[in-house]
């Protein structure tokens, strides 16, 4: 398989772009009391996010064999480690969550 060079970029740019958001976020809780900002923020973040999720699951990654589901996990408990803690404000998906377990 081989996977474009374009496709390639977009995927570490995305992550990069995710890296700064997170040191952004981080910046704001400490030093400000701008929720607004902070929020804004992780909106950007959770935009990019599905940006990458969608990136990677393109079919044409994920054939012969070969997955991205493992890369998206790893991603997930990078990005979003309170996800990976199975602490979920949506009553709903708790249940769909408990369905899966």
């Amino acid at each position: 398989m081989k996977i474009s060079n374009f496709r390639i970029e977009k995927i570490k740019g995305l992550i990069q772009d995710l890296a700064e958001l997170d040191k952004l976020i981080a910046l704001h809780r400490q030093h400000s009391n701008d929720g607004f900002m902070v929020s804004q923020y992780e909106a950007k973040k959770y935009d990019r996010f599905q940006q990458l999720i969608r990136q990677l699951m393109h079919s044409s990654l994920n054939q012969g064999g070969f997955s991205t589901y493992p890369l998206v996990q790893k991603l997930t408990e990078r990005f979003y480690p309170i996800a990976e803690a199975g602490v979920l404000k949506n009553g709903d998906l708790k249940v769909l969550e408990e369905a899966v377990a």
